[in-house]
């Protein structure tokens, strides 16, 4: 089965969405969701092997790119070079670590307020989990994946 929308696709694919630097913010809701969406969307269609087969991928190319490892996602602006893998592989993991963390019932709402908000940035996302799960399990997500 192939994985589809990964990184190093042609830069005009439907994931493209915010190619301008003053944008950048804004790259987590528009590449993190999507590839993340896509990958349970694939998982659905053509069995959850398909699904941990892209996320496999984006944790592979994460760490093979040198440096994005230690970057977290409320820093992918601050890094170009690092942009892409940041948003279309770490922030698709991010995500699928959270929805393990808390479950069905509790991500699925969160990600959807996430994607209704009118400011849907990496800070964004943070704040609204801070919100809605204050506390130390969520300092130590914070710590692992956006700070």
């Amino acid at each position: 089965m192939p994985r589809l929308g990964l990184p190093g696709s042609h830069p005009s694919g439907a994931h493209s969405w915010t190619p301008f630097p003053a944008d950048w913010p804004n790259r987590f809701s528009d590449e993190a969701v999507a590839q993340y969406a896509q990958a349970v969307v694939v998982g659905d269609l053509f069995g959850p092997e398909v699904s941990t087969e892209n996320l496999t991928f984006y944790r592979r190319a994460l760490e093979d790119a040198q440096g994005a490892s230690n970057v977290g996602l409320l820093r992918a602006a601050d890094h170009p070079e690092l942009l892409e893998v940041l948003t279309r592989c770490k922030g698709p993991l991010a995500l699928d670590d959270l929805r393990v963390r808390l479950g069905e019932k509790a991500f699925w709402p969160l990600l959807g307020e996430y994607c209704r908000a009118e400011t849907a940035t990496a800070e964004g996302f943070v704040d609204l989990l801070l919100l809605h799960r204050p506390g130390a399990e969520t300092e130590a997500y914070l710590a692992t994946w956006f700070r």
